[in-house]
C-alpha cells in the first residue's frame, strides 16, 4: 500500500505537532521545579519585590478612595450647610386660603413628593407657612403721620406664619411670649432691632394694609397686629433662620422679603392658624377687599418645605437625586395649578441649585485630581519598573549559568514568570483591601467632626469596595507584570559571555533613547506651551479659568522631556568625568567615573528616581504653602477688613456718623473702626459704560481698619488716605471729589493723573446732575471689586475709592441736600478667642448689629474645612508620601542590590592591589554623585513646576469655592516658599541617601576576597 506525498507530509506534520506538545508538556513541571528551586535562593528579594508591588497599589488605591470619601462629605456638607438646599420647598398663591385647603393640598404634595424622591426624602410632616406680604404699615386711630416706623420712609413687613411648637425651639425670648396658635388677635412676635427701629415694646398695637391704588387705598381694612413677644433669633442667618422657607424671614439688618429689600421692610413672626382666622375675619380672603372689590397687593403666600434625607445622598447618587429633583419641579405645577385657586406655583431652586453646583465643582476639581493621580501613578509605575528591573538584574547571573548548564530559554523563562505572577497576584489581593481601613483612618484625621459620617461611602462589604478599584489596580498589576516579563524575556536570552560584555560596558540603549522620546517630547511640549502662553492672553480670564489645565500638562511634558534629555547627557558627562579623573593622581574618583560611564544604567535608574521623587516632594510642599496662603488672600480680599457689613438705616438715624464709629470702636475687641458710604454705578452713568462700585469711606479712620496688602497697592494705604483728607479743603471750590481707582477702571476710563471724569451716583437723576471726580491715584486692585482690562476689553465691576466727607461736600453742593447717610461698616480686631467672640456678638445682635456680615477668619476656617479643599491638600500630601517612600525603597534596595552585584569586581580590585580606602571611597563618589545629581535635577524641576503651575492653582480654588462669577486672577496667586518645610523634606531625602551608603558599605564590609573569587555561579 502506497501512500502519495500529501499524505506523508500531513503525518509528518502531525507527528511534530505532537512532539512539539509533548515537549511543552514537560517544560511545565521542570518550570515548576526550576521556580520552586529559584524560591528557595531568593525569596528575600522576592519579598522585598512585593512589598514594593503591594505599596504600589496601595498608593495608587488611596487617592481615589479617599476622593469617594470627601466628595461626599463635601455632598452632605452643601446639604446640610443651608436649609434651601437640603429641602423642596413649594410655593404658591392663594386668592381665598383656608386651613381646610391647605390641608387638601399638602395631601396631593405629600403623594407627589413621595413618589418622585423615593427615598431621598424624609417621610416626616413638611413645614407649612402662611405669609402676608408687603404690608404697609399706617398710623392707628389717634396717632400721627409718623407711627409705625422710624421716620425715614413709609415701612413694610411681612406677617410670617409659623408652626409655634416648632417656632418655640428656634427662637430665644427676650420679653414676653411667642403669638399664640389661636387668638381672637392676630398676635405677633418681633426680633430685638426690628423693635427698637419700630418703637414697639410688648403690648404696642401695630396698623397695617395690603398696599393697593391711593385712591381706594381707604377702603382696604386695617389689620391691627398686637406685640407679644420680643425674641433673638438664631445665630446664623439665612434661611435656616425661617424654618428653612425659601422666602421666610432672615430676622436681622439688610434682609429681603418678597422680592424687595431696604432699610425699611420688617418681618413678623405669627402663627398660621392665626393668620387663617385673621384673613377670613377681615374679609381680606381674596388679596383684597370683600364682595368683589378691587384686588390689592399680592395674595397671600402657602409655602410647604420638605426636607431630604442627606444621608442617603452620596456622590454617586449625585445624578439621581437632580433627575428626581426634576421630576417633582415638573410633576407639581403640572398637577396643582388651579386646584383650591392655587396660582403662580413655584418650587424652590435652592436643592438643584446646590447640587448642580455642587457637580460642577466636582467636574472641574477631578481635572487637576486627575493629573495629581497620574504624577502619583507614573512615580509608582516607575518605581515597579525600576524594581523588576533590580530584581532581574540580580539574578542575572543565575539566568545565564542556567542557560550556560542546558536550561533553555523557555525554561528559564517560564520559571520566573511564575514568580512574577505570584508577585501581581498578592498585590492584586493585598493592596486593594489594605487601603481601605487606611483610608477610613485618613479621613477621620483629616475631615472635620461634621464631615466624618462621609466615611460610611467605603463601609460595608470590603470586597465591593476594592471592586470599585479594579481599574486602577489592573493598571498597576498589569504594567508592574509586564515590566517583570519583559525584564525577563531579555535577560533569558543572556549566557555567561554575553552578560559579563554587558556588565563591563553597557551597549544598550533604552528605548525612550532609541526612539529619541526627550527631543519629541521636548519639542511638542515647547511648541504648545509657547502657543498656550501667546493665546491665554487674548482671551477672558473666565476662558483662561477652563485653558488654566493645560498649562499643567504642558509642564508636565517639559518636565519629562527635560528629565529624559538630562539622563541622556548623563553618560556623556560620566564619560567626560572620566577622562579628566584619569588626569589626576586620585584613584577613587577615576574608577568611580569609568565604572558609572561603561554601565550608566544602574545610575540613572537611581538618579531618575531621586530626582522625581524630590521635584515632587519640593512642588507639594510649595503648593501646598502656597494655596494655604491663597485661601488667605481670598478671604482678605473678599472682606477688606476683619469684619465687613451694612449698617442698616435704623441704626445710622442713631447718631451721627463720628458718634456711630466711636460706638463700634468701643466694642471690647476691635481695634480700629470706620464708616462709609457704599453705591452701585450703573454703565448708564458711567462715559466708558461699565458698572462700578462707588466706596466713599472716612479716610481718617479707613487706614486703620481695613486689610490691604502690597497686592492691592504699591503704596501704604495710609499715604493713600492722607491724599485725599488734603483735597477737603477745596471740595467745594473745585466741585470735584478726588478718587483713587483701580487698574483695570483707570484704563477703561483711559484716565491721566489729573485727569476729570463724572458719575451718576444714587440720587443724580440725569445727565445733566453729574458728579464730578478726580483722578488723583491708581492703585492695583480695590478689595471686594473683582475686575480685570485684558483679553481685549474691560471685565467685571470697576472701583473707585473716595472720602467720605468730600464726598458729601460736593453732593451737598450739587443737589442742595445732604448726603447719603453712611451705610457700611468695615472692622479691625484683635486675633483673640475672647475678642472675636465679643465682637461676633455685637456685629450679630443687638443694636449695632450689621447686615450682610463677612467674617474674614471666619471665611479661612470655612475654606479649610471644605472637604474638596482637603481631598486636594490630602492627594498632594499623598503624593508627597509616596515619593519618599518610593525614594526609600529604591534608593535603599537599589543601593545593596548594586552592591551585592558587584562583589566580584570588588574582590578583583581588591586582588589588583587597591586598598579597601580606595574602595570606600570610590562607592562615596558613585553614590555622592548619583545623589547630588538626582537631587539637583529634582530641586529644579519642582522649583520650576511651581512656578508654572499657578494658573491651577486659581482653578483649584474657584473650584472648591463654587465662584465662578468673579474674575479668575484677583487677587493674583503668590508662590510661598516654606523654608523650614523645605529643608526638612531635604533633610530627610538626605539622610536617606546617607543611610543608602551605610548599606553599600556595610556590604562591602563584609567582602570575604578568597571566598568571592573561589565561589561564583560561573
Amino acid at each position: 500500500m502506497t501512500h502519495s506525498p500529501a499524505t506523508e507530509t500531513k503525518t509528518e506534520r502531525a507527528r511534530t505537532r505532537a512532539a512539539t506538545r509533548r515537549r511543552r508538556a514537560r517544560l511545565i513541571p521542570s518550570s515548576f521545579t526550576l521556580a520552586a528551586w529559584r524560591l528557595r535562593q531568593t525569596w528575600r528579594l522576592l519579598l522585598i519585590a512585593g512589598l514594593g508591588n503591594i505599596a504600589a497599589v496601595l498608593l495608587v488605591c488611596i487617592v481615589p478612595l479617599f476622593t469617594q470619601v470627601a466628595l461626599s462629605a463635601g455632598l452632605q456638607g452643601v446639604l446640610t450647610g443651608s436649609s434651601d438646599a437640603s429641602q423642596i420647598v413649594v410655593e404658591a398663591i392663594d386668592t381665598a386660603p383656608t386651613a381646610q385647603d391647605a390641608a387638601a393640598i399638602q395631601q396631593q404634595l405629600d403623594h407627589i413628593v413621595a413618589s418622585d424622591m423615593g427615598s431621598y426624602a424624609k417621610p416626616s410632616e413638611p413645614l407649612f407657612s402662611v405669609s402676608l406680604p408687603d404690608l404697609v404699615l399706617v398710623p392707628g386711630p389717634g396717632q400721627g403721620p409718623g407711627a409705625n416706623g422710624n421716620g425715614s420712609g413709609a415701612a413694610q413687613l411681612q406677617v410670617y406664619g409659623a408652626d409655634m411648637t416648632q417656632a418655640a425651639q428656634q427662637y430665644t425670648i427676650v420679653s414676653g411670649r411667642l403669638p399664640g396658635a389661636s387668638s381672637a388677635d392676630l398676635e405677633i412676635a418681633l426680633t430685638q432691632s426690628d423693635a427698637a427701629a419700630l418703637n414697639a415694646t410688648v403690648g404696642t398695637v401695630l396698623h397695617a394694609q395690603i398696599p393697593g391704588p391711593q385712591q381706594q387705598q381707604a377702603q382696604v381694612p386695617t389689620l391691627a397686629l398686637h406685640v407679644v413677644g420680643i425674641f433673638l433669633p438664631p445665630a446664623t442667618s439665612g434661611p435656616s433662620a425661617s424654618q428653612g422657607l425659601i422666602n421666610g424671614p432672615v430676622f436681622g439688618p439688610g434682609r429681603m422679603y418678597g422680592g424687595f429689600g431696604g432699610p425699611n421692610f420688617y418681618s413678623v413672626l405669627a402663627s398660621n392658624q392665626a393668620i387663617f382666622a385673621a384673613l377670613a375675619a377681615s374679609g381680606l380672603t381674596a388679596g383684597g377687599a370683600a364682595d368683589g372689590q378691587p384686588q390689592y397687593g399680592p395674595p397671600p403666600v402657602l409655602a410647604w418645605a420638605y426636607q431630604l434625607d442627606t444621608s442617603r445622598v452620596s456622590a454617586d447618587a449625585l445624578n439621581d437625586v437632580l433627575d428626581r429633583l426634576g421630576r417633582v419641579q415638573t410633576d407639581v405645577p403640572g398637577q396643582l395649578n388651579g386646584t383650591h385657586g392655587l396660582q403662580g406655583i413655584f418650587l424652590d431652586s435652592g436643592a438643584v441649585q446646590a447640587l448642580g453646583n455642587f457637580r460642577l465643582q466636582i467636574l472641574l476639581l477631578q481635572i487637576p485630581l486627575f493629573l495629581l493621580l497620574l504624577q502619583v501613578i507614573a512615580l509608582v509605575l516607575l518605581f515597579v519598573r525600576m524594581m523588576a528591573g533590580m530584581l532581574v538584574d540580580r539574578q542575572a547571573d543565575a539566568v545565564a549559568t542556567l542557560r550556560s548548564r542546558g536550561a533553555t530559554r523557555r525554561q528559564v523563562f517560564n520559571a520566573f514568570t511564575l514568580h512574577n505572577l505570584g508577585l501581581c497576584l498578592l498585590a492584586l489581593v493585598v493592596g486593594p483591601l489594605v487601603a481601605i481601613p487606611l483610608v477610613r483612618v485618613l479621613s477621620l484625621r483629616s475631615l472635620p467632626p461634621a464631615s466624618q459620617s462621609a466615611v460610611a461611602a467605603i463601609a460595608g462589604n470590603p470586597l465591593a469596595v476594592a471592586w470599585g478599584l479594579r481599574w486602577y489596580v489592573l493598571v498597576t498589576v498589569v504594567v508592574a507584570g509586564l515590566a517583570m516579563i519583559l525584564a525577563t524575556n531579555r535577560a533569558a536570552g543572556n549566557n555567561i559571555l554575553t552578560l559579563r560584555r554587558e556588565n563591563a560596558r553597557t551597549t544598550a540603549k533604552p528605548f525612550w533613547q532609541r526612539l529619541n522620546l526627550d527631543l519629541i517630547f521636548g519639542g511638542l511640549s515647547l511648541i504648545g506651551y509657547v502657543a498656550y502662553t501667546l493665546a491665554v492672553r487674548q482671551v477672558d480670564p473666565r476662558v483662561q479659568l477652563v485653558l488654566s489645565p493645560l498649562s499643567l500638562l504642558a509642564a508636565l511634558a517639559m518636565l519629562v522631556a527635560a528629565a529624559l534629555l538630562f539622563l541622556r547627557l548623563l553618560p556623556l558627562l560620566l564619560a567626560l568625568g572620566s577622562r579628566l579623573s584619569s588626569r589626576g593622581r586620585g584613584a577613587s574618583s577615576m574608577l568611580a567615573l569609568t565604572q558609572m560611564a561603561r554601565a550608566p544604567k544602574q545610575p540613572i535608574r537611581m538618579t531618575l528616581l531621586l530626582a522625581l521623587a524630590t521635584g515632587f516632594t519640593l512642588f507639594t510642599l510649595v503648593y501646598s504653602a502656597s494655596q494655604a496662603q491663597r485661601l488667605v488672600d481670598i478671604a482678605t480680599y473678599q472682606t477688606g477688613a476683619d469684619f465687613t457689613g451694612t449698617v442698616p438705616a435704623s441704626v445710622s438715624a442713631q447718631a451721627s456718623t463720628a458718634n456711630l464709629t466711636a460706638r463700634y470702636r468701643a466694642i471690647p475687641g476691635v481695634t480700629g473702626a470706620a464708616l462709609g458710604y457704599t453705591a452701585s454705578v450703573g454703565p448708564n452713568g458711567v462715559s466708558a459704560g461699565i458698572p462700578l462700585q462707588l466706596f466713599a469711606v472716612d479716610a481718617d479712620t479707613y487706614a486703620q481698619s481695613a486689610r490691604w496688602t502690597d497686592q492691592e497697592s504699591t503704596q501704604p494705604l495710609g499715604d493713600l488716605m492722607a491724599r485725599l483728607r488734603a483735597a477737603r479743603g477745596g471740595a467745594a471750590t473745585a466741585d470735584s471729589v478726588p478718587a483713587i481707582l483701580d487698574a483695570a477702571t483707570w484704563q477703561a476710563l483711559h484716565l491721566t493723573p489729573g485727569a476729570q471724569f463724572t458719575l451718576e451716583p444714587p440720587g443724580y437723576q440725569a445727565q445733566s446732575e453729574t458728579m464730578r471726580f478726580v483722578a488723583v491715584a491708581q492703585v492695583l486692585h480695590i478689595p471686594t471689586v473683582y475686575n480685570s482690562y485684558q483679553g481685549g476689553g474691560f471685565s467685571g465691576i470697576g472701583g473707585v475709592l473716595a472720602d467720605y466727607q468730600t464726598y458729601a461736600t460736593v453732593y451737598r453742593h450739587d443737589l442742595g441736600s445732604d448726603a447719603p447717610a453712611a451705610n457700611t461698616a468695615w472692622i479691625n480686631t484683635h486675633d483673640d478667642a475672647a475678642s472675636l467672640s465679643s465682637v461676633r456678638k455685637a456685629l450679630s445682635q443687638g443694636n449695632l448689629a450689621l447686615g450682610a456680615l463677612q467674617d474674614r477668619r471666619q471665611l479661612i476656617d470655612d475654606q479649610r474645612a471644605n472637604p474638596l479643599q482637603i481631598d486636594l491638600a490630602n492627594t498632594l500630601l499623598i503624593g508627597a508620601a509616596t515619593a519618599l517612600l518610593l525614594a526609600l525603597i529604591g534608593i535603599w534596595v537599589g543601593s545593596w542590590l548594586s552592591a551585592r552585584g558587584r562583589l566580584v569586581n570588588f574582590a578583583v580590585l581588591r586582588a589588583l592591589g587597591t586598598t579597601p580606602r580606595q574602595l570606600r571611597f570610590m562607592l562615596v563618589w558613585e553614590q555622592v554623585i548619583v545623589y547630588v545629581a538626582g537631587l539637583a535635577l529634582g530641586i529644579v524641576l519642582g522649583w520650576v513646576l511651581s512656578l508654572i503651575a499657578l494658573p491651577l492653582l486659581i482653578f483649584v480654588e474657584l473650584a472648591t469655592r463654587g465662584t465662578f462669577q468673579n474674575t479668575p486672577n484677583v487677587p493674583l496667586a503668590r508662590v510661598v516658599v516654606p523654608g523650614s518645610t523645605l529643608a526638612l523634606a531635604l533633610g530627610v531625602l538626605i539622610a536617606i541617601c546617607v543611610l543608602a551608603l551605610v548599606l553599600t558599605m556595610g556590604a562591602l564590609a563584609r567582602l570575604s576576597l578568597g571566598q568571592t573569587l573561589r565561589l561564583n555561579e560561573d
